[in-house]
């Protein structure tokens, strides 16, 4: 399972504060890292969902693929289902590791 970064960013900022408020005996303060986290929270993130790479226009490469070699890759013939694993025959599209692909899309 993928670590969720702006729920964690979240918390961090939240136990910043905590921290700060607790040595300094003040409610009212806060960390101003803390203040900068929710900031940097609050913006929205406008990262275009990645589009699937068909297996007969390329295949990934190590880049493309994390430390053990896996990335994502739909096989229309297992229910049109996407898999992370290492490379196989049967599918026909495929996305980055870092990728998430979109539930109920099929390429």
């Amino acid at each position: 399972m993928a670590t969720d970064f702006r729920a964690l960013c979240a918390e961090l900022a939240d136990e910043l504060d905590h921290n700060r408020q607790c040595l300094m005996d003040d409610r009212s303060l806060t960390h101003p890292l803390a203040d900068r986290a929710r900031a940097a929270l609050a913006e929205p993130v406008a990262e275009p969902p990645a589009a699937p790479i068909p297996v007969s226009q390329r295949h990934p490469t190590a880049d493309d693929c994390d430390r053990h070699g896996n990335c994502w890759w739909f096989d229309p013939h297992n229910g049109g289902s996407w898999d992370y694993t290492s490379f196989d025959w049967t599918c026909s599209h495929w996305l980055p590791a870092g990728a998430l692909p979109r539930p109920g899309v099929e390429p």
